[in-house]
């Protein structure tokens, strides 16, 4: 991939960093991430503040959990960086006025202070909320120099064959490109699996950034992207029994547990994507489907709307979605 027909998701477009000395120095409270409980690549921003203890230094805001043209994501009111912000396109372009409606997505690493979008790349920003904010987090290192290579390795497989590999598989337009992905996917899926047989995490016996980018999208797997993203033929796999237990393993962290809400994702993908493809759902059936599909150990949907109500948020799915 790239290839005609293919699914090619492009170069993030901001990309600056958390440094001393530098237009965005490190520095507690300063910093605020616009993100929502749909997207996997926002689960992958909440899971690392969260494991790093961030959560009162580095602010989160949601939005709804569908995108709407041209604007980008609708932003839940009020915006709490105080810059009234009612959509995606609007926090880009408070960077560059003349930025407009290029690349919108979420998560969104944003500068209080200067008022400007730090990056909107989520392998940056996992490097940022792991190293930037030194003793203003806990002592854990999710990206240890002696692990370094090896996280990267794991991430050559992974990235390529599940974080966007189920996006290759869900957008190829061509029988060949979608095969491609397929394989890709099998192929992560087995990795994953022969790992876990013989350790705890993705990289042994240590909680990683391996772990962190695949936990959110393994969540999502066969309650989302199983139904949405693959099709009949070839038969579309589960997750293997070594990576469901690892996945379970992982949601009963209470710093994992807190950065879920399943049911709210399969909401905002079937309103995303549901369209595009011939799947499109009402609430109620998305209740159905969840039921369905979620994993025994998952939270009920009552149980996801009292966390929300704990969380500052609408407590009602479709109180996520734009009217």
């Amino acid at each position: 991939f790239p290839m005609p027909g293919g699914f090619d998701r492009g170069k993030n477009r901001m990309q600056q960093w958390i440094l001393p000395d530098s237009p965005h120095p490190p520095a507690s409270g300063r910093y605020h991430l616009f993100l929502n409980y749909s997207c996997g690549w926002s689960g992958q921003a909440l899971l690392a503040r969260s494991l790093k203890g961030l959560t009162e230094v580095v602010s989160i805001s949601h939005t709804l959990q569908c995108p709407v043209r041209p604007n980008g994501w609708p932003i839940l009111q009020p915006d709490p960086t105080g810059n009234g912000f009612t959509t995606a396109c609007e926090v880009y372009n408070s960077n560059n006025p003349d930025y407009g409606t290029k690349q919108l997505t979420v998560p969104i690493l944003f500068d209080k202070e200067s008022k400007k979008v730090v990056s909107n790349d989520p392998a940056h920003i996992l490097l940022m909320l792991n190293e930037a904010f030194g003793d203003a987090g806990n002592s854990l290192d999710l990206y240890p120099v002696d692990k370094r290579q090896e996280i990267e390795e794991v991430n050559s497989i992974l990235y390529p064959g599940l974080n966007d590999g189920v996006y290759r598989c869900g957008f190829a337009q061509e029988d060949e490109h979608y095969l491609l992905a397929f394989e890709g996917l099998q192929a992560a899926l087995r990795f994953m699996d022969q790992a876990l047989l013989r350790q705890k995490f993705l990289c042994g016996d240590q909680l990683t950034l391996a772990d962190v980018r695949a936990f959110p999208h393994l969540i999502r797997f066969d309650l989302i992207y199983r139904q949405l993203m693959l099709r009949a033929s070839p038969p579309p796999p589960s997750l293997p029994d070594a990576v469901r237990e690892y996945v379970r393993r992982l949601y009963e962290y209470p710093e994992v547990k807190v950065t879920c809400d399943p049911h709210l994702a399969l909401v905002g993908y079937f309103a995303q994507l549901g369209r595009l493809r011939g799947l499109t759902k009402t609430i109620a059936e998305d209740d159905e489907m969840y039921e369905q599909y979620k994993y025994e150990w998952l939270p009920s949907k009552r149980e996801l709307e009292l966390k929300r109500k704990s969380e500052g948020l609408p407590e009602k799915a479709e109180h996520h979605l734009p009217a």
